[in-house]
């Protein structure tokens, strides 16, 4: 009964992940993410070959499907 009442007592993992992450000032806000992201993730736009690439395989996709 004593390990069953101190499960109930406990925070929740999810919980507590919560409350740790409001304490170091995250937040949900997409602004903050976006600018987050924009330090660890550099965008390139992709090369022309890569262009044609990628809509030959959508192409081959959507036959495959089709």
């Amino acid at each position: 009964m004593a390990a069953r009442e101190s499960k109930l007592n406990k925070k929740s993992q999810g919980q507590s992940f919560i409350e740790t992450a409001k304490a170091l000032g995250c937040d949900e806000s997409e602004e903050r993410f976006d600018e987050a992201l924009k330090k660890v993730v550099r965008h390139e736009e992709p090369s022309k070959k890569e262009k044609d690439r990628s809509n030959v395989r959508s192409q081959e996709q959507r036959k495959d499907k089709g």
